[in-house]
């Protein structure tokens, strides 16, 4: 579709540039430069083998038109936080994998880290220092 198309950007990163440049992880620096050269008012950056939900964009886009709180929150580029999951789950192949990977709801996503015991808080026993700030259990325990 050349309308969808039209609201793309490609920017091209060579290695060598990358570890010279400001001495910056590489990760950090393609992100920094994505979000420099974005036009669009919001922006959620995933890493490449996160997989959103199939109603991720439409919730997303719901919250941020009727919610004035985390619209104000999110002026002048504030971050939010999203807490990221991850499953134990073996899948055969690619196809098994893409079907229902995500839980479709909040309470789906509770039961399957709570009760099931199939998704967990992405690598927070791995490595808490990094992926503790997310407060799962703040966003465990918030209903709205």
């Amino acid at each position: 579709n050349a309308r969808a198309l039209s609201k793309v950007s490609f920017h091209f990163f060579f290695e060598k540039i990358l570890v010279e440049k400001d001495k910056l992880y590489p990760h950090n620096y393609v992100r920094n430069c994505a979000l420099n050269f974005t036009y669009a008012e919001y922006v959620i950056i995933l890493d490449m083998d996160f997989v959103p939900n199939r109603r991720a964009y439409g919730d997303l886009k719901t919250l941020v038109k009727t919610d004035k709180n985390v619209r104000g929150k999110l002026q002048n580029r504030t971050v939010m936080v999203m807490p990221a999951f991850e499953t134990s789950l073996i899948f055969e192949n690619e196809d098994d994998m893409t079907l229902g990977l995500a839980p479709p709801s909040k309470p789906e996503l509770l039961r399957a880290v709570h009760v099931d015991e199939t998704v967990e808080a992405f690598h927070l026993t791995k490595f808490a220092p990094g992926h503790g700030p997310t407060n799962f259990d703040k966003w465990y325990n918030f209903m709205k």
